[in-house]
């Protein structure tokens, strides 16, 4: 059976998520254009290997129980929530993956992966356990991807360039098909 994944692009419609105005984005943009280049990656490299489901494909708000019914509904495999950082020191910067449980752990380890090899240069915030809700509510396997700080200028800069907001998606592509394609013993 194909395994189903579930790519949530966080935030949405009246929720912008976190913001910087000096630049003028907001996460909830960015967001929804990595969820849907992880989506479209995926079918171009896996075809129908793995099966991409986004929780939104449009500027559209969801409560959180409304994400992670979609998990369940669907029955997925996985679920993977793309984010933004935001804090309010403007110096702080770097990449981070999150998980709850131990089911999830290896998905979080293989995106972190992945986001360290394809982002030199860029601060490595590491693997976190973290008891958000979409992680504890929607499926075992659930992680959150938070992908650089808006709240710092440098990296707002570098988030606002389109380009980068879709490198973003197929990196955690790359690293979803790493986690499928290479998880029953073979070595590539």
């Amino acid at each position: 059976m194909k395994p189903k994944v579930m790519i949530d692009p966080g935030h949405g419609g009246h929720d912008p998520g976190a913001v910087n105005d000096t630049v003028g984005i907001q996460e909830k943009d960015i967001n929804l254009t990595a969820g849907l280049y992880c989506r479209r990656h995926l079918l171009h490299t896996v075809g129908d290997h793995i099966v991409p489901l986004l929780t939104r494909k449009e500027d559209k708000f969801l409560y959180l129980n409304e994400r992670c019914e979609k998990a369940k509904e669907f029955e997925v495999d996985s679920f993977v929530s793309l984010h933004v950082n935001s804090w309010e020191e403007p110096h702080v910067q770097g990449f981070e993956v999150y998980y709850f449980n131990k089911k999830a752990k290896k998905l979080a380890e293989t995106i972190h992966e992945w986001l360290s090899i394809s982002l030199p240069g860029h601060t490595d915030r590491g693997v976190k356990k973290m008891g958000y809700y979409v992680l504890r509510h929607s499926v075992p396997e659930a992680v959150l991807v938070e992908y650089e700080f808006i709240s710092n200028p440098a990296q707002a800069t570098w988030l606002s360039n389109i380009e980068n907001q879709k490198r973003y998606g197929v990196i955690v592509s790359d690293a979803l098909r790493d986690y499928y394609l290479c998880q029953d013993g073979e070595d590539g």
